[in-house]
């Protein structure tokens, strides 16, 4: 997969120190929320998303978390009713990127990480 997936995966990770954490943010790449900056990454590479994470998640293929490949995109609910709050990008190799909150702005996290397995609800591929 050196094409799409790790172009958009190269990408995400160029963004690191530019992409400020926004809720509801609309200037992407550099002000917006996590499912702003995956929808701006994703259009950059001919993919078109939803705006929002809960619309986003209905895009794509189901991937078990076992199966991910890198740029698939992970969904994620810190919420009891397990509506989606969260978007992130796999990177392969156990980790994934995402524009998380105002404390990270855009971090790279452990799949197997606490707060990854605590959250986690599906994966999507959308390439």
């Amino acid at each position: 997969e050196g094409s799409k997936a790790q172009q958009i995966i190269d990408y995400a990770r160029s963004l690191q120190d530019q992409t400020v954490y926004v809720y509801g943010g609309q200037q992407a790449p550099l002000r917006t929320d996590c499912s702003g900056w995956v929808q701006h990454i994703y259009a950059k590479f001919g993919i078109k998303l939803p705006r929002v994470s809960r619309d986003q998640a209905k895009v794509g293929t189901p991937v078990k978390f076992a199966d991910m490949k890198p740029g698939d995109l992970m969904y994620f609910s810190t919420r009891a009713d397990k509506v989606i709050t969260h978007v992130g990008i796999n990177l392969g190799d156990d980790f994934w990127i995402s524009n998380l909150s105002t404390n990270q702005d855009v971090e790279v996290l452990s799949n197997w990480g606490s707060w990854t397995q605590r959250y986690f609800l599906f994966a999507k591929r959308v390439i």
